[in-house]
């Protein structure tokens, strides 16, 4: 059976009831969102409480996956590190023998925010972002964030405008795509990045290192700044 989901429909995962979400904009339109490697939908439990379902592409769908659950584990505490709470659906549960498709999806909280990908598309149409102020803060708490992760020689190895995720409420971080996270000890991928488009260093290296992140980083670091009023 393919993998279609609707509003309202229910799935077992882990042997809990979940419902798919209507998108608030699109009446009828499940909540999901697509990237270069996954379409992520959002569920509700029976307390309201809201997930994360990412469901990979057949190109992107491997073991891997699951060993980065497990290294991932080290990092569940980290500031801006939310999503590396996860489980992943084993290609042996039975939902895999209903869909094929969600083998290997991982299961994580769904993380409330704007990716800077849709800050920028908004700065575009309307100007700048963030007060002086609110801009320092918030390329702060970002730097920090990248800073805690290089100080245990770990690194995002992707860090662009779609994974990374701003709560401006409280002026915090978040990481999003972690399945390819740089951490000591863990299985190289199959496929390591050299970085994204406009966050990409022109020697066009393998970013798969303890420093992986440090030239997209600072690229938009400089982009939260220059983003600033700074009349304001």
């Amino acid at each position: 059976m393919k993998f279609n989901p609707r509003p309202k429909d229910k799935i077992k995962l882990f042997r809990e009831d979940f419902t798919f979400q209507e998108h608030p904009n699109a009446p009828g339109i499940p909540f999901s969102l697509e990237g270069g490697r996954a379409f992520v939908y959002q569920l509700k439990d029976r307390q309201g409480r809201t997930h994360c379902l990412k469901v990979f592409k057949p190109k992107s769908r491997d073991a891997h996956i699951i060993d980065s659950q497990v290294h991932l584990q080290k990092l569940e505490k980290l500031p801006g590190l939310s999503a590396a709470v996860r489980r992943v659906v084993p290609p042996t549960d039975r939902v895999v023998q209903q869909y094929p498709e969600l083998a290997y999806a991982v299961f994580m909280p769904w993380i409330a925010g704007r990716t800077w990908a849709e800050i920028l598309m908004e700065a575009a149409r309307k100007g700048a972002a963030y007060p002086k102020q609110g801009a320092v803060r918030l390329c702060n708490d970002f730097l920090e964030t990248l800073s805690n992760l290089e100080g245990g020689k770990i690194a995002h190895t992707d860090i662009s405008s779609s994974n990374v995720i701003f709560q401006s409420s409280r002026q915090a971080t978040e990481l999003l795509d972690l399945e390819d996270v740089y951490i000591p000890g863990a299985t190289k991928p199959h496929q390591p990045t050299i970085g994204t488009p406009n966050y990409q260093h022109q020697a066009g290296k393998v970013t798969w290192c303890p420093n992986g992140d440090r030239y997209a980083g600072p690229v938009l670091a400089s982009e939260i700044l220059l983003l600033s009023d700074t009349s304001a």
